[in-house]
């Protein structure tokens, strides 16, 4: 960083702090030296170091709803899911709210949620992107592992492309491993999520994959999800019976659950093997509800649960595979239950490979209308002014998706540490301690990479404070903070 831009910054900041606060209290400002900066300069915060202290002190928030978890790094992501796996229900229940779009090409991701430790809150994603999400060989995996009641919004995510070979493995969703709504009454919901990637995964176990949500189980329950799109391409082979869907791959229900897919879209191919005797695919759905007699007809008088799809579209190929040689559908391949079908299309130029094929449900569309957003607006009703987007070269995404989004720089503060990420160029950290609202001591540190570093290392006064927060300001926008951080009470 220039001298020059540097003394701008400290007199931008002196003026800053004049705004901020009525102060009686003298300021005394240090600026770190270049030999400094490079001492403290540091990596981002290490898995490790969610385990060095209570896990509700890592996340900003106390969970409500007035006051979420703050999920803004990888990090924060990790600490999720460790909180919740830890069984405490008020983990499991707890609001938290995705502030930045976060990379997690340097860290192994793990699901929030699993069967044995379920979430049941609230995960909001403001519209952020978690991308350069790798597969792990566990039981359930997505974004939320599994889950039996809450709720998902605007989260959107990106895999990272490949072949997976599992042991483990069993379900497979873009954005919901499982949903297991096994308690009489409770709900889940999902709204204008997205899931992107092409995943090729062959697993010892019986597979459910789909491109939204692995498998559905229902129980005198709702799920509902609206303006969602799955544009993954999910290739799948495993040595048991095994489904999979454009969107979603198992649904079932005991004894009356309800399902309602609204203005959801499935634009990824699938592709499934076994070597075992059933292999069941579809373009949206590969199976809504089996009983234990076998395949019945369409509609079943005797079943109460129901399914309720309208507005949707299945785009994707379908492929499947088995020592009877597969079974396939163009949006869905079977159904048991009381069926709700309002418009749904499925591309005019799909192909459906399989040996057993249906296409009862679904209205042909060309790919032109496909991709044209009067069209959709007109005939499916999708919100193209709030919800949806179509590029100049008609493809579909949710506007809320930031696929291109800059990972905007985080400044927080935790347990007496400082952390700067997503820095990429010049930047200066202000850090001020307070007593009783008062300052007593504040840090200007230049960075223009990562910072991870404590109190202690930058002579930052805390003996007599009671709370520390920390702003971020950009080199080129003076007076303005980039960000800043929530405050910590010490």
């Amino acid at each position: 960083m220039k001298t020059t831009a540097i003394k701008l910054i400290a007199i931008s900041l002196a003026i800053f702090l004049t705004t901020i606060n009525a102060l009686s209290y003298p300021v005394q400002t240090v600026l770190a030296d270049s030999t400094q900066e490079s001492s403290i300069i540091a990596d981002s915060i290490n898995d490790s170091d969610i385990s060095t202290y209570p896990l509700e002190n890592v996340l900003t928030g106390d969970g409500t709803a007035q006051n979420p978890y703050i999920i803004s790094t990888a990090q924060d992501f990790l600490c999720a899911s460790a909180m919740v796996s830890e069984s405490n229900a008020q983990y499991a229940s707890a609001v938290y709210s995705i502030q930045a779009c976060i990379d997690f090409a340097q860290v192994e991701f793990v699901p929030i949620g699993t069967e044995e430790a379920p979430f049941k809150g609230t995960l909001l994603g403001n519209g952020h992107l978690l991308k350069n999400i790798a597969l792990t060989d566990t039981k359930h995996f997505g974004v939320v592992g599994y889950m039996t009641q809450g709720n998902i919004s605007n989260v959107n995510a990106r895999y990272v492309s490949g072949k997976y070979s599992f042991e483990n493995l069993s379900c497979f969703g873009g954005i919901i491993g499982q949903i297991s709504t096994a308690i009489s009454g409770y709900s889940v919901s999902a709204v204008q999520c997205s899931a992107y990637g092409n995943i090729e995964i062959d697993s010892q176990k019986a597979l459910n994959c789909g491109g939204f949500i692995g498998k559905v189980y229902a129980k005198s329950a709702g799920v509902y999800v609206r303006d969602c799109i799955a544009d993954v391409n999910l290739s799948a082979s495993s040595l048991s019976n095994s489904y999979a869907g454009g969107f979603a791959a198992h649904l079932s229900t005991d004894p009356a659950g309800t399902y309602v897919f609204q203005r959801c879209v499935a634009k990824g191919n699938v592709d499934l093997e076994t070597s075992s005797f059933n292999a069941y695919s579809g373009g949206f759905v590969a199976s809504a509800n089996k009983d234990e007699d076998g395949w019945s007809e369409w509609f079943d008088e005797n079943a109460t649960n129901e399914y309720n799809f309208s507005e949707c579209i299945a785009m994707g190929n379908v492929f499947a595979d088995s020592k009877v040689g597969g079974q396939a559908g163009g949006f869905l391949y079977y159904l048991q239950g009381f069926a709700t079908v309002g418009k749904v299309l499925v591309s005019s130029e799909q192909t459906v490979t399989a040996k057993e094929i249906k296409k009862n449900i679904g209205t042909s569309c060309s790919v032109d209308n496909l991709k044209n957003s009067s069209y959709l607006s007109n005939e499916l009703k999708f919100d193209f002014e709030e919800v949806w987007a179509m590029s100049e070269d008609g493809e579909i995404s949710l506007k809320s998706t930031c696929g291109t989004c800059k990972f905007y720089p985080v400044v927080k503060v935790s347990q007496g540490m400082l952390h700067v990420l997503n820095v990429d160029a010049d930047y200066a950290v202000m850090v001020s301690s307070y007593a009783s609202k008062i300052l007593q001591d504040v840090k200007i540190i230049p960075v223009s990479k990562d910072l991870s570093v404590s109190y202690e290392e930058i002579y930052l006064d805390v003996d007599t404070a009671d709370s520390v927060k920390a702003f971020l300001f950009d080199s080129k926008v003076l007076l303005k903070p980039v960000c800043e951080s929530s405050q910590e009470n010490i």
